[in-house]
């Protein structure tokens, strides 16, 4: 179980490292944190390896730390637009995938 958790946070790292790169830092934390909500629903609404998938796959890709550091840097107003769109558009991605 362990090495299933450390293989899917690899990946997960990966993903998450390649949205970094490749989006500006605001939209490649808010792509990485969808894509994970996104594994989440589908990965509990299917009973699919929960562990590798969910655990360790979107456990390393989700970005909370990035998301509270971001929020924190930028102007209030901002900070909760930024916020509030992260919060329902992963609820309305986890509604569709689930």
């Amino acid at each position: 179980m362990v090495l299933l958790v450390f293989i899917g946070g690899v990946m997960g790292g990966m993903i998450r490292l390649l949205c970094a790169r490749s989006l500006p830092p605001l939209w490649g934390t808010f792509t990485a944190n969808m894509i994970a909500c996104a594994l989440l629903a589908w990965v509990y609404s299917h009973d699919f390896s929960p562990i590798f998938w969910g655990v360790g796959v979107a456990g390393a890709l989700s970005t909370w730390s990035t998301l509270a550091k971001e929020v924190g840097s930028l102007p209030y107003k901002v900070s909760i637009g930024y916020l509030t769109a992260t919060v329902a558009c992963g609820t309305g991605v986890v509604s569709i995938f689930a």
